[in-house]
């Protein structure tokens, strides 16, 4: 009787229980396929933005391109502010702003490369640490598997 009693509670919590894991862990995948996503394209819009800006920066003209490329990573910002954490995004907002400070085609600060790389290399660790994929979340599980 009392093994009857068990075995209908044990498969009746995980009738109620396995749908909610299976849902959970399904929006935390897809949030990180989301993220990591994100991650690329930003990683990709900043090698266009090195490679372009100071080109930008000398010419009297925005073109079509270019507008096209700081809409690109004006949809980016907003939609890395509204994934990742405020933490990570308080990293993020020197890119951005070095960025956004272009937009207007006359910066308001004067455009150095080396803040601009620096800013890159803060964002998109940030980006990438708040994932797991890099700094201490990581270190732990790659340090138990070594073992």
């Amino acid at each position: 009787m009392m093994s009857a009693v068990i075995g209908f509670g044990s498969a009746l919590l995980a009738i109620v229980l396995t749908p909610m894991l299976q849902h959970y862990f399904w929006l935390t995948q897809r949030r990180a396929e989301l993220c990591l996503a994100h991650i690329e394209d930003c990683g990709e819009l900043v090698a266009e933005f090195a490679y372009r800006l100071p080109e930008i920066l000398r010419s009297n003209n925005l073109t079509d391109e270019d507008r096209d490329l700081f809409l690109r990573w004006n949809r980016l910002s907003v939609e890395i502010r509204a994934l990742f954490s405020e933490q990570t995004v308080k990293r993020f907002d020197k890119l951005d702003e070095i960025i956004d400070g272009c937009t207007g085609h006359y910066p308001s600060d004067p455009f150095k490369r080396e803040d601009f790389l620096q800013a890159r290399f803060t964002a998109i660790t940030a980006l990438y640490e708040e994932t797991g994929l890099t700094g201490n979340r990581s270190s732990a599980w790659w340090q138990l598997w070594q073992k």
